[in-house]
């Protein structure tokens, strides 16, 4: 006879087949997972911290910007008086520009003008000398004519008695001088001896009213105290008789030029006019042929300048790097205006040379000093003025050498700010804007 039948379970229905079987871990665990990833996410999105970027090409150079110097005309280069990185000092002539007129002999001209220019009389220029051959270019009829002047001038002067006897006082006049700063000299000796014998004297009475010292060395002291002031008594007749000589001399020689014809004092007012007239043609002729350092610094050649080359009117030929601005640059670019919130004064930035890539020389260290309050004119960015507080030594710790105008790739580091903080300014903006 058959046992009972057993009972087998059914796997035909899938709901039931679900809920009969236990639930697995990801059922338990997997929104707890989840929940703490999602804490992580937003905890490192907190932590994570890093400042906006903005980049800007600038150029280095020194603070004070190279003086330019300029060509005032066309004209070849006859002589090149410095080399470059040269230093110079303010006045000191760079180079000549091509002209009739040989450099030299004018220099030459400039000195007897310097000198010329102090003659009070006429009988002075007969000690002058004024040399006949000399290549001076558009200025040479104007010497010529000084030439001829000095000549007459000395001619009148030898026949006249009156000039003769002004040349003979002149002399005269030049001992007294010399014999007056002589005298002054001696003079200021022996009041410095007097003052130390009357120290002396003052001494030895304080000795001898204590009874430290004898009559005899008290008369001694006030004997050398007496012969001093008498030496500095007799010194000073002396000067003041040598001043009355001289003044008489001075009387005499100025009733001397009043006597002076006529015939004297036409050529003479003609040799003066044309000196103030060679001194203005020389300052004429040197503002157009002579190109002179404005500051004191270093010479930089903006282009290869050799004696010959042609140069043109108003062409920048060299600069000068100022003295004291070596060793100290700036680099100045312009930001762009959508750019420019961002970025405060202190803030860092570095530079990556386009001369020396940084990848093999390293970036240089720098930091915003100014950043204009003002856009530039027609559209135009924010001026800013990055400082370099390490010099050009670069992140790699090397040097690089300077040179005016390098140009580079700036990368201003602005405000470090969180990422958290910048998807909520996303959500926020997009909440508040749309």
């Amino acid at each position: 006879m058959p046992g009972p039948a057993k009972f087998r379970p059914s796997h035909a229905d899938p709901v039931q087949d679900l809920f009969g079987r236990p639930a697995g871990w990801m059922l338990y665990w997997g929104s707890t997972i989840v929940v703490m990833l999602l804490l992580v996410f937003v905890g490192l999105a907190a932590f994570i911290r890093y400042p906006d970027r903005v980049v800007t090409i600038v150029q280095i150079s020194t603070p004070v910007p190279p003086a330019s110097v300029v060509a005032r005309m066309t004209a070849p280069i006859a002589q090149l008086l410095v080399a470059d990185a040269g230093a110079v000092q303010p006045g000191d002539v760079l180079l000549v520009l091509d002209n009739p007129a040989n450099y030299v002999h004018l220099q030459q001209l400039d000195r007897i003008l310097h000198e010329l220019v102090l003659l009070d009389t006429p009988t002075a220029v007969l000690a002058s000398s004024l040399p006949a051959q000399l290549e001076l270019g558009e200025l040479g009829r104007d010497y010529a004519q000084l030439l001829n002047y000095a000549t007459e001038l000395r001619y009148r002067l030898a026949r006249s008695n009156s000039g003769q006897r002004a040349q003979l006082l002149d002399k005269q006049l030049q001992h007294t001088a010399e014999i007056q700063a002589n005298l002054d000299t001696q003079l200021l000796i022996q009041r410095q001896e007097l003052a130390i014998a009357g120290r002396n004297a003052q001494q030895f009475r304080e000795l001898a009213a204590r009874s430290s010292a004898s009559q005899l060395e008290l008369d001694a002291a006030e004997t050398r105290y007496l012969q001093a002031l008498r030496q500095v008594q007799e010194q000073d007749n002396r000067r003041r008789q040598n001043q009355r000589q001289r003044e008489a001399l001075l009387e005499t020689r100025l009733a001397l030029e009043e006597q002076l014809s006529d015939q004297v004092m036409m050529p003479w007012l003609g040799f003066q006019a044309t000196v103030r007239q060679l001194r203005q043609g020389w300052q004429e002729w040197e503002a157009r042929f002579l190109l002179r350092a404005p500051v004191s610094g270093q010479v930089t050649y903006y282009q290869a300048l050799a004696p010959g080359l042609l140069v043109q009117e108003n062409q920048v030929l060299l600069g000068i790097v100022p003295a004291g601005a070596a060793g100290t640059w700036v680099a100045e670019g312009i930001l762009n205006g959508s750019a420019s919130g961002k970025i405060a004064v202190g803030d860092t930035a570095y530079l990556q040379l386009e001369a020396f890539p940084y990848r093999e020389f390293g970036q240089v260290a720098a930091r915003v000093q100014q950043l204009a309050l003002a856009p530039q004119p027609a559209g135009g960015g924010y001026r800013i003025l990055l400082e370099l507080p390490s010099g050009l030594t670069t992140t790699y710790g090397k040097t690089l050498p300077f040179r005016q105008q390098m140009r580079a790739q700036g990368i201003i580091l602005g405000e470090k700010r969180s990422l958290l903080a910048r998807l909520l300014d996303r959500l926020r903006s997009g909440q508040k804007n749309e």
